[in-house]
């Protein structure tokens, strides 16, 4: 799933989603004091929940909101810890690939996994949003409101905007992460229903999109509507559904093809699909040189009883559960200085998730922590 993933969220990367999304969110926050930093925030959890990677998100986020915020008088350091902060909620929001290796380290379903961290992830969405807000109050002249010439849209047209930002992301979420969580594709199918998705938002958010591709986009979206209504609505509609769903799904993937073909034709479509494929080869690389080489130390450490070793000193440590936890967010917050999320969580997870299990630890929460 890891290269299903890693090839929709470069794509999503480049394709102008995240200066949509800022573009709007900014314009909707900016007569609040802090509204751009509320703005970076909320974009950086829909862009997370979207792309599954930490670098896009901050690159993304720092290459088009930190000019902004500086232009608008925000402080230096408020700024870049905002933009930085935003980008590691994608650590946890599913699908994060950070999610996908755990779960395989820990022997436990990436459904469950993401099920387990939706609710921490919005709980640490609210929590940067509430320190933004007790900072406004504190240190005001940090963060200022965007003044009247700055906030360009009102009303309606402001509306339209965010919709047209914020629709396609969350029906791209929901084929994602909705069927994961549902049981109706595994995630390597999920993911590759995402890397088809973030074609399908570049192709719509490119100003060369034609008429003809608008049109294939609209009848796809109400053929993927009807079909999602009549299946929930159960057996009142059953026979009206065993009627039109051939029908219907044939429409869809028809119009769909469609406006894929628009990334064919397309000339910085095509040159953006080639850039993304590059990132996503090397990223799935590192990820599979990575994975070679903790298994070996892994075998090497359990040939010499090392892993015996770690669970006798873990067990005894004082504190009992309590101790043992407070270690492990101690020395995983100390080795994140040096080490990446992939890194740890191949070496070290495997190490310390035999004896969370022999101390009757959930592992779905132990990895979420």
């Amino acid at each position: 799933a890891i290269p299903f993933f890693t090839f929709m969220g470069a794509i999503l990367e480049r394709c102008g989603l995240a200066e949509d999304l800022l573009d709007s969110m900014g314009q909707l926050f900016g007569p609040v004091r802090g509204g751009l930093a509320y703005a970076v925030i909320i974009v950086g959890a829909i862009l997370g929940a979207i792309t599954g990677t930490v670098a896009a998100s901050v690159i993304a986020m720092g290459i088009i909101s930190l000019p902004i915020m500086m232009r608008y008088g925000y402080n230096m350091r408020l700024a870049t810890g905002v933009i930085a902060a935003s980008g590691t909620i994608t650590q946890l929001i599913p699908p994060s690939l950070v999610l996908v290796v755990l779960a395989d380290q820990l022997g436990r379903s990436v459904g469950d996994m993401y099920a387990g961290a939706i609710g921490p992830s919005i709980v640490q969405v609210l929590l940067f949003c509430a320190y933004i807000a007790i900072l406004s109050i504190l240190r005001p002249t940090y963060m200022p409101a965007l003044p009247p010439e700055a906030r360009t849209l009102n009303g309606w047209p402001l509306v339209r905007k965010c919709l047209w930002g914020m629709v396609p992301s969350i029906v791209l979420i929901f084929l994602v992460l909705g069927t994961i969580l549902m049981g109706l594709a595994t995630p390597t199918e999920g993911g590759a229903m995402g890397a088809v998705g973030a074609i399908v938002l570049a192709v719509l958010h490119s100003d060369q999109f034609s008429t003809r591709g608008k049109y294939a986009a609209f009848i796809a979206l109400v053929a993927l509507v009807l079909i999602t209504a009549l299946s929930l609505l159960g057996s009142a509609t059953a026979g009206l559904l065993a009627v039109v769903e051939k029908p219907l799904f044939v429409v869809f993937y028809l119009s769909l093809i469609a406006v894929l073909l628009e990334a064919v034709f397309i000339v910085k479509l095509r040159g953006l699909i080639w850039e993304a494929s590059q990132s996503t080869m090397r990223i799935s690389a590192m990820v599979i040189f990575i994975l070679v080489g903790s298994t070996v130390f892994g075998l090497v450490f359990r040939g010499v009883d090392g892993d015996l070793w770690i669970e006798h000193m873990l067990t005894s440590l004082p504190g009992g559960v309590v101790g043992f936890l407070i270690f492990v967010n101690l020395f995983v917050f100390f080795l994140a200085f040096f080490l990446d999320y992939f890194e740890i969580a191949f070496i070290i997870i495997p190490l310390l998730a035999p004896v969370a299990d022999k101390l009757g630890i959930d592992l779905i929460w132990f990895g979420v922590l």
